[in-house]
């Protein structure tokens, strides 16, 4: 009965084990959820009982108590280790099914989610998460989340940044710095005994996409409402002015026609199949010299030389909008004349080419204008090329005059230094005396050396003349048309330049000059220019060196006219080159290198000296061509006047 009642009243001092068994037995049965504090706390209460069994057995030792109650006590610190041994392994193992089941949810999130601390630095992450940054895990934990979610406000650091609650849209920056739309969702959580924050981001862009479309659906929507009312409103207007606007059509196309009637410019519309004429205006018939009437359902070649018409290429046609060219047209009197031709195709309902439109200008005065414009810059040109042959000449002639002087003071100090000679060999020798000089005798050398000593300075005094001529021609003309010019004078000096030319086409060339010959007023050298190109082509035009060249001068006292005559014996001209001898570039010898230049530059000299060039020719009985010129008025004429 005493061990009976020991073990009893061990049982009551050991009831609150008991409850806290119980406690603990419910406690597990309501466990919903399983951390690490509650392992823990198991740990703590299994270290309290093993405790208590030890001081127990410190009692039984001092004998405190009987070896019965520490019996008890051993099976109730057995019982208390073993029960709190399986509730720690339930506890570990519930929570590592706890800790998977919210593995998996988070693995298998649509949504990226990571865990970031306070500061901003990335704790864990999901799958997601990797796959939308683009980054490995080793790359995102540690990383700063302001790298991926960059702030809107400069230098704001992740707490200021973040907005707990409700989500809300931000950019997110993908590895290689793709930048997404995302909706960003932050729940503040403790972790590891700190306060994190969960972060979840859903990327939105094809949500954003599909907004677009819809509010491009939308717009289209309403812009096709408003065009399809504008079309019922713009078809109701034009029903009710239906009947107003056919008149007002109608009034246009007759100021249409009058308006096309009226141009000056030819316009003529033919069909494609048989290029007849389908309409034509007044100009157009005016301009080729017909009647409206005449020109109706005629073939368009009707206004085209024979040798250049050309039918329709209808692959080109289909190729081109409209085309543009000039060309030459026929009158109905057989003249021909420049015209400025654009064409413009029409096309019928299926888009092929029906008719054609073309306008027809007469360019006729546009075609002189552009003559004369191209005289005038030949001019230009030709002065340029005197003007640099004029420089040329000067320093040509500036070296060839130094040796030149050499030769003839050279030449005339020889001639002295010979007679003397042999006037010494023969007062010394006597006339008898013979011997050899330069591979003759001394008695033909003393008759011979005169006559090469004479002709080496005949040669120098020629060459010094033609230096001195070229110098004159070349020598800018500063004096304008103002200067007074000795035509006498001015035909010598351009004889000797041309002396090389006269030598080489002919044996006879004469020069008749009058006696005491006004003077003309103008420019010596562009006077010269026109002799040389007249003395030029006479000598040109010998058939041979028999033909001969002749040049005169004569004062006509009746129309105080100095006049010059070049007349030549060559093959002439018919009347047909006499038409065009006057025209810019017209030249008959072409292939010996003439440029047509000559006479057009010669004609408009002697027009600014107020003079005139007149030509008579009959073909093989050869040329004279005539030039007048007003003599200049004396000083005392003028007072008279």
């Amino acid at each position: 009965m005493k061990k009976v009642g020991t073990v009893l009243h061990s049982l009551e001092r050991n009831f609150p084990l008991v409850l806290l068994l119980k406690g603990v037995e419910r406690l597990i049965g309501k466990l919903k959820s399983i951390n690490l504090w509650h392992l823990v706390w198991v740990i703590v209460l299994s270290e309290i009982f093993t405790a208590l069994l030890n001081i127990t057995i410190i009692r039984l030792w001092w004998g405190d108590i009987s070896r019965e109650v520490v019996i008890i006590g051993a099976i109730d610190s057995f019982i208390v280790s073993a029960t709190v041994g399986a509730l720690i392994i339930y506890l570990f193992q519930q929570f590592r099914k706890t800790e998977h089941k919210y593995r998996v949810l988070a693995e298998n999130a649509w949504d990226a989610i990571c865990l970031v601390d306070m500061k901003g630095r990335l704790l864990e992450a999901n799958m997601k998460m990797e796959e939308l940054s683009g980054y490995g895990k080793a790359e995102l934990l540690g990383m700063d989340f302001l790298l991926l979610c960059p702030p809107q406000t400069p230098g704001a650091t992740f707490e200021q940044e973040i907005r707990i609650g409700a989500p809300y849209e931000a950019a997110f920056v993908r590895k290689g710095g793709e930048t997404i739309p995302a909706d960003i969702a932050v729940a503040l959580a403790e972790y590891d005994r700190r306060q994190t924050a969960l972060v979840t981001i859903r990327d939105i862009t094809l949500r954003k996409m599909m907004e677009k479309d819809l509010d491009n659906l939308r717009l289209n929507l309403e812009d096709l409402v408003r065009e399809r009312t504008a079309e019922l409103a713009i078809s109701n207007m034009l029903l009710k002015r239906e009947v107003k606007d056919r008149k007002f059509v109608q009034e246009r196309l007759n100021l249409l026609k009058k308006a096309v009637e009226s141009i000056p410019i030819g316009i003529t519309i033919t069909d494609i199949a048989e290029r007849k004429i389908v309409y034509t205006n007044p100009a157009e018939a005016e301009i080729h010299g017909y009647a409206v009437e005449e020109l109706l359902d005629s073939h368009v070649g009707i206004f085209a030389p024979p040798e250049i018409w050309r039918p329709l290429d209808f692959n080109v046609l289909q190729l081109r909008s409209a085309w543009q060219r000039e060309s030459t047209n026929v009158r109905k009197d057989g003249s021909r004349f420049p015209v400025l031709l654009t064409s413009v195709p029409v096309a019928d309902d299926k888009g092929e080419p029906a008719a054609i439109i073309t306008l027809c200008e007469d360019i006729t005065e546009k075609v002189r204008l552009q003559e004369e414009a191209k005289f005038i810059q030949t001019k230009l040109i030709q002065a340029n090329k005197m003007t640099a042959l004029g420089t040329l000449v000067s320093g040509v002639a500036h070296e060839i005059n130094n040796p030149n002087n050499f030769i003839l003071f050279n030449t005339q100090l020889l001639s002295g230094a010979w007679e003397d000679l042999v006037r010494q060999i023969s007062e010394s020798q006597g006339e008898e005396i013979d011997f050899t000089v330069g591979g003759l005798p001394f008695s033909e050398m003393r008759e011979v050396m005169p006559k090469l000593l004479s002709g080496i300075g005949e040669g120098s005094r020629r060459i010094k003349n033609i230096v001195d001529g070229l110098k004159s021609f070349a020598r800018q003309d500063t004096s304008l048309l103002d200067g007074s010019v000795d035509i006498n004078k001015v035909i010598t000096a351009s004889a000797a330049i041309m002396g090389n030319q006269i030598a080489r086409h002919t044996d006879r060339f004469a020069l008749d000059f009058a006696e005491d010959l006004p003077a003309v007023k103008g420019s010596a050298q562009q006077l010269e220019q026109v002799v040389i190109n007249l003395i030029m082509n006479a000598v040109h035009a010998l058939p041979d060196r028999s033909g001969g060249v002749r040049i005169s001068t004569a004062f006509d006292e009746a129309s105080s006219c100095v006049i010059i005559r070049v007349r030549d014996e060559g093959t002439g001209m018919t009347p047909e080159v006499m038409e065009r001898i006057m025209e810019p570039f017209f030249t008959t010898r072409l292939q010996e290198g003439g440029t047509g230049l000559g006479l057009s530059i010669s004609y408009s000299i002697i027009k600014d000296h107020r003079g005139s060039l007149k030509f008579d020719s009959v073909p093989g009985h050869g040329t004279t061509v005539t030039v007048t010129l007003p003599a200049a008025v004396p000083e005392s004429g003028r007072e008279a006047e």
